[in-house]
């Protein structure tokens, strides 16, 4: 049984704050329909709009309590493990394809700054906010680098004595060591950032209400 002012299963299925992002959302001054978009219950009498969507007091004051407060170090600690999984697992499809193919696919970065992004936002709640997107764009510039090391590794006749640990922190400035050759690896580069930033935006919530659900007045008898 789920507790007084939780919020219901189903309003927001990929992660708490996922279904609020409604950019593009239109709606009219009435409600669309006159069910609740979170747990689908018939609306009575009243509702309210929550970034777009149509709901009632209930879920209304679900969403406020999943999501008026920060993630915690919890919810940071969450973002870490799942966003530092996904840049692993980045990094793992690079050098298979790197492995398989002996082609270097600049464009995988992007893929891996949308799979970040994605995982940090999930561990979040949802919420998103300034040091989630720093934790993204940190570990997807990492699975970068680490692929332009590994890269670097692999063309080396032998790596026989070399101390791969040392490195690592020279990873981090391998992209701009190329110099201009690597142009168009930086405009990957600042793309795949950007989509872990973006995606990780502070969710913010618009909230208005109640509103009073209009009664359809019946037409006069005839005659």
């Amino acid at each position: 049984m789920a507790r007084e002012g939780a919020l219901p299963s189903g309003i927001l299925p990929s992660g708490v704050g996922e279904a609020l992002q409604f950019e593009k959302a239109e709606f009219g001054e009435e409600p669309p329909s006159q069910t609740c978009a979170g747990c689908k219950a018939p609306l009575v009498g009243e509702y309210w709009e929550v970034n777009g969507l149509i709901v009632c007091r209930t879920c209304r004051d679900g969403i406020q309590r999943e999501l008026g407060g920060g993630a915690g170090m919890e919810g940071f600690l969450r973002a870490l493990g799942l966003g530092g999984g996904a840049a692993a697992l980045g990094f793992g499809i690079y050098f298979a394809v790197l492995a398989i193919t002996g082609y270097e696919i600049g464009l995988i970065g992007i893929l891996v700054g949308y799979m970040v992004g994605r995982a940090v936002r999930k561990g979040s709640g949802g919420r998103g906010g300034r040091g989630f997107q720093v934790l993204a764009v940190f570990l997807t510039y990492t699975a970068i680098c680490a692929s332009y090391l590994a890269s670097a590794l692999r063309e080396m006749e032998t790596t026989r004595g070399v101390d791969v640990l040392r490195l690592v922190p020279l990873s981090y400035a391998m992209p701009f060591l190329l110099g201009f050759e690597n142009v168009i690896g930086w405009v990957i580069i600042g793309f795949a950032l950007w989509e872990a930033w973006r995606i990780n935006r502070r969710l913010t919530l618009q909230m208005s209400g109640p509103h009073a659900i209009a009664v359809a007045t019946p037409p006069p008898a005839p005659g």
